[in-house]
C-alpha cells in the first residue's frame, strides 16, 4: 500500500533546488560511479573460479551452510555448481572462513589459502555497495553518509527519486534549502543508525544502500510540519486508487505500522530494509519537532498555511476511480466525459474511457470511436481497438457512417496495418463520389504503406489516383484500380 501527501504542488517562486540537485547527484552516482560494478563483479567471479579456492573451500562451505541453514549435504552437493557465486561473494562465509581457517588446513597450506582469500576479499570490496554501503558489522561515519547515494538497480533508484520529488519540494519550501539538505542527510544517518542498532546481533553481515531511509525521513517531516491540519493524501492499494483528507500527523503512526507489518511478514530473507524506513520516520519526526521547539524561525508557516487551489480534474478523477473500483462503469463514464473537453492533455483520459467502453460495449463503443476520430485522438491501444471494432461491424453498420468518418476510419486502419480494409473503404467512397481532400489523403497514405511493403504496382496506382483526386475531382476511378 502506498500513501503519499499531496497537499502542495510545486511553487516555482521558490523552486526545489536541493531536491533537483539530490536527484541529479543520485543519477550521476549510479550512472557514473556504480556503472563499474558489473565489470568488477565479473572480474571477481572469474578470479574465484580460476583459482583453487572453490575446490579448497567447498568442505568449509558445506560446514558453514549446515550450521546456518536447514539443509543436508546431498542438497548442497546437487547445487554445487551454482553455489560458487555464494562462496565468492557471501560476507558471512568470508567471516566464517577467517575465523575457522586454521581448523581445516595445516600451516604449510594456510598461507596460500589466506593469501588467495585476502585477494578475493580486496576485489569484492571494490564493489560500490561493499566499499561505501552501510555495513551492520562495522561503524563508519563516511559510509553512514555515502550509503544514501547508492542504489541496487534502476527500479530502486527511480522509485526513490519519484518519492523524493513528490514529498521533498514542500519540505524544502518550508525549511529553506540549506536546512532541508541538512535535515535530509541527518534523517538518512538516523535511518542508518537505527538499521545498525536493529541488526547489531545479526550474524549475517549486511550492506545497506539506497535513499529510502532519507526519503522516509522527508515523508515524516512533511506530515509533522502540518501537524494535525487536515491535508490531502493519495493512496494506492492494488487496483484501488484515490485521495482522502486526514490530520497530517496521524499518518506517521500508520507509516511506521505499515513498515513494521511488512517487516514481520517478509522476515529476514527480504532485501528491503524496513528497519531503515522506520528509523527514517522517527528521525524525520524528531528533527522537525526539535526545529519547532527551539527555533521559531526555522519553518515557513506562511507557506504551510497558503490555501492550495482545488484541482478539479484530480478530484473528478478520484470519483471516477472510486466508481470503477465499485464496478459502476456507467457512472464513471458520466463523470469522466466532462473532463475530456476541459483538459489540455486528453489522451490519458481517453485511455481510461477506452477501458470503460470495452466493459460496457453496445452503441457507446461506436460513439466513442467516432468521437476519437473527430477529435483526432491517437495512442497505440486505440488504433488496435478501433481495428478490432471495425472488423465486428456488419456491412450495413459500416455504411451507416458518414463518408467523412469512413475516410477517417480508413486512415486509422492503415496505422493498424490493415491496408486491405482501408482500401475497401476507399472503393466505397469512390462509388459514392466522395470528393473531399481526405480521400486524396487516404490514397496517398495507402501509396506510402505499399511503398514500405515493397508492393510497387499498388504504390504506383495509389499515387496516380491521389494525383487525379487532387487535380480533377472524382468521376469514376474505380475501374482504374
Amino acid at each position: 500500500m502506498v500513501i503519499l501527501p499531496t497537499e502542495k504542488r510545486i511553487d516555482w517562486t521558490r523552486p526545489p533546488v536541493v531536491v533537483f540537485s539530490l536527484i541529479i547527484l543520485n543519477l550521476l552516482v549510479f550512472v557514473g560511479f556504480q556503472s563499474n560494478d558489473a565489470a568488477v563483479y565479473e572480474e571477481t567471479l572469474r578470479f574465484y573460479q580460476d583459482s583453487t579456492l572453490p575446490e579448497r573451500e567447498w568442505p568449509v562451505y558445506v560446514d558453514f551452510r549446515l550450521r546456518t541453514d536447514d539443509l543436508d549435504e546431498q542438497e548442497l552437493e546437487d547445487q554445487r555448481h551454482n553455489l560458487v557465486i555464494n562462496m565468492a561473494f557471501d560476507p558471512a562465509f568470508d567471516r566464517f572462513v577467517q575465523d575457522s581457517m586454521h581448523y581445516y588446513v595445516n600451516e604449510s597450506a594456510d598461507g596460500r589459502w589466506q593469501q588467495d582469500r585476502s585477494e578475493l576479499r580486496a576485489k569484492v570490496n571494490q564493489l560500490s555497495g561493499q566499499a561505501y554501503g552501510l555495513a551492520t558489522h562495522q561503524f563508519s561515519v563516511i559510509n553512514l553518509f555515502s550509503y544514501q547515494f547508492l542504489h541496487g538497480d534502476w527500479m530502486h533508484l527511480i522509485g526513490n527519486m519519484v518519492f523524493l520529488l513528490i514529498c521533498g519540494f514542500a519540505v524544502e519550501a518550508s525549511l529553506g534549502s540549506k536546512r532541508f539538505l541538512l535535515f535530509y542527510l541527518l534523517g538518512g544517518m538516523g535511518a542508518g543508525l537505527f538499521f545498525q542498532l536493529v541488526n547489531v546481533n545479526n550474524p549475517q553481515p549486511i550492506h545497506l544502500v539506497g535513499a529510502s531511509g532519507s526519503i522516509s525521513a522527508v515523508m515524516a517531516m512533511y506530515v509533522t510540519l502540518f501537524r494535525l491540519k487536515r491535508i490531502e493524501f493519495f493512496y494506492w492499494l492494488f487496483v484501488f486508487v484515490g485521495y482522502f483528507r486526514a490530520p497530517a500527523l496521524t499518518l506517521l503512526p500508520l507509516y511506521i505500522a505499515m513498515e513494521l507489518g511488512q517487516w514481520l511478514i517478509a522476515g529476514s530473507d527480504n532485501n528491503v530494509a524496513y528497519s531503515a524506513h522506520i528509523g527514517g520516520f522517527i528521525s524525520g519526526f524528531g528533527l522537525i519537532f526539535l526545529a519547532q521547539r527551539f527555533s521559531s524561525h526555522a519553518i515557513d508557516d506562511t507557506y504551510l498555511d497558503q490555501a492550495q487551489d482545488i484541482d478539479h480534474e484530480r478530484r473528478t478523477l478520484d470519483r471516477v476511480y472510486r466508481a470503477i473500483a465499485d464496478y459502476q462503469f456507467e457512472q464513471a463514464l458520466r463523470q469522466l466525459d466532462p473532463l475530456l473537453s476541459k483538459t489540455d492533455n486528453p489522451t490519458p483520459l481517453y485511455e481510461i474511457k477506452l477501458n470503460l467502453i470495452a466493459a460496457l460495449g453496445g452503441q457507446s463503443k461506436a460513439d466513442f470511436f467516432i468521437d476519437c476520430i473527430e477529435r483526432n485522438i491517437h495512442f497505440d491501444r486505440l488504433d488496435r481497438a478501433l481495428n478490432d471494432w471495425w472488423l465486428t461491424l456488419t456491412e450495413p453498420q459500416q455504411l451507416s457512417l458518414s463518408n467523412d468518418n469512413l475516410a477517417k476510419v480508413a486512415l486509422r486502419l492503415i496505422d493498424a496495418d490493415q491496408a486491405k480494409a482501408s482500401e475497401a473503404i476507399l472503393h466505397q467512397l469512390l462509388d459514392h463520389h466522395f470528393t473531399q481532400p481526405v480521400t486524396a489523403k487516404l490514397a496517398r497514405r495507402l501509396a506510402h504503406f505499399y511503398d514500405r511493403q515493397g508492393v510497387v504496382s499498388q504504390k504506383t496506382k495509389m499515387n496516380a489516383l491521389a494525383e487525379q483526386l487532387m487535380q480533377s475531382g472524382i468521376h469514376d476511378h474505380r475501374t482504374q484500380l
